[in-house]
């Protein structure tokens, strides 16, 4: 998992978020982004501005309804659920990330009762890595 966006128990609603990306997929607007971000998703939204002119965009829209699900386990995780995972798993974050996904890969990587927690130099980079610890 690559800093995943977990928090430490399932929201009591959906993130607005959630909503907006099923209302958009489900009118088949597969490409549009807020134009409006919170605070929180305005880094994200410079990023997709910097996606858009890369040759790898149309791949990336194609695939745009798995953002849903991404929200969905989100925002309905919880505790007890990672608790129960047991295939081994390693958890990676980048020292260069926001605190929120650094705090959210070490509390998810505590949680898993057989993961690995690594912090990477660098952010927003593809990591590659064998390292696994064995359970």
């Amino acid at each position: 998992m690559l800093e995943p966006p977990l928090q430490d128990s399932a929201a009591a609603s959906p993130d607005p978020l959630t909503q907006e990306l099923v209302d958009l997929i489900g009118a088949g607007r597969h490409s549009r982004r807020r134009r409006t971000l919170p605070r929180e998703h305005r880094r994200v939204g410079r990023v997709i501005d910097e996606m858009r002119s890369t040759s790898d965009w149309a791949r990336m829209v194609s695939i745009a309804p798995t953002l849903v699900y991404d929200c969905v386990i989100s925002d309905t995780m919880t505790a007890t659920m990672l608790n129960s995972v047991e295939a081994p798993t390693l958890v990676l974050d980048s020292q260069g990330s926001a605190e929120d996904l650094t705090g959210w890969a070490a509390s998810v990587a505590r949680q898993l009762p057989c993961a690995s927690h690594r912090s990477l130099a660098g952010s927003g980079t593809v990591f590659r890595t064998r390292s696994w610890r064995r359970c």
